[in-house]
């Protein structure tokens, strides 16, 4: 079965900072790709937000989901062994609320 995958991109810059900070004219645009439709996972939490606005939770599901599209792709890394098993706690957690 193949899986459906939604390409998405973030567009990052500044809005306030030190007038004379020359990164404030920086972008980065970001291009990753999620088997998650995230707009649909974000409405879906509204009605169990655990945070204090949508802001924070708009910024948690997308934060998290593009670290976890990183941790399986890179699935075995050292760097990733002591977050596999906490991140299935957390989405145990998180399908419980």
């Amino acid at each position: 079965m193949k899986r459906i995958v939604y390409l998405y991109q973030i567009t990052l810059f500044k809005t306030t900072g030190p007038v004379d900070d020359k990164e404030n004219e920086k972008i980065v645009e970001l291009l990753f790709e999620s088997h998650n439709e995230l707009f649909s996972q974000i409405e879906m939490f509204k009605t169990k937000n655990p945070f204090a606005t949508e802001q924070e939770l708009a910024v948690f599901v997308i934060g998290l989901r593009m670290f976890a599209t990183i941790m399986v792709k890179y699935q075995g890394h050292p760097l990733f062994d002591e977050f596999t098993g906490a991140y299935r706690v957390l989405m145990m957690k998180l399908k419980s609320l």
